[in-house]
């Protein structure tokens, strides 16, 4: 009675058939035989295993990563160039792009960036009816980059009713 327990959950993942970006679970605890009604839920990001000593490495330049829209018309769509840089020694892999809702993100997966090579990315923030306030749309692009694999990129518009011309 009153003792607390520590728990570690820990993913493995497959070299094999490899599972990137965010990854999230459900996972329900058996005490004595008896399934507990609280759930913990779990959250993690599945990114390349990095090996110590690499001589060449890539290395992502996402700009800007903050897009504000300011005040945009009730509905719309937004639209913005974000570019990618890669400013490393090896090719940059795009290993994830998970755009939020109301976001696209015109990446495609396993997109590769050679080594000094620019790449811009289109980036749709929608406006739907309805919407009078702050929006913020974004995503998160997992990329081979050892010292940041995991990149946010962040939009906002400030929505107001439509005018009438």
């Amino acid at each position: 009675p009153k003792e607390v327990a520590l728990a570690t959950a820990t993913y493995l993942l497959s070299e094999e058939e490899p599972r990137y970006g965010l990854l999230r679970d459900r996972v329900s605890l058996v005490i004595n035989g008896t399934r507990s009604k609280e759930v913990i839920n779990t959250t993690a990001f599945g990114v390349d295993r990095f090996t110590k000593g690499a001589t060449h490495k890539p290395r992502a330049v996402i700009e800007p990563s903050w897009y504000d829209f300011g005040e945009v018309e009730v509905p719309s769509v937004q639209r913005c160039t974000v570019s990618i840089t890669n400013e490393g020694t090896a090719p940059l892999v795009v290993r994830n792009v998970t755009p939020r809702e109301g976001t696209k993100i015109m990446l495609p997966e396993g997109a590769t960036i050679a080594p000094s090579e620019t790449v811009e990315v289109e980036v749709v923030l929608e406006v739907p009816v309805g919407t009078y306030d702050t929006l913020f749309g974004g995503g998160m692009i997992v990329v081979n980059d050892p010292a940041r694999p995991v990149r946010e990129l962040r939009f906002g518009a400030t929505a107001t009713k439509k005018t009438n011309k």
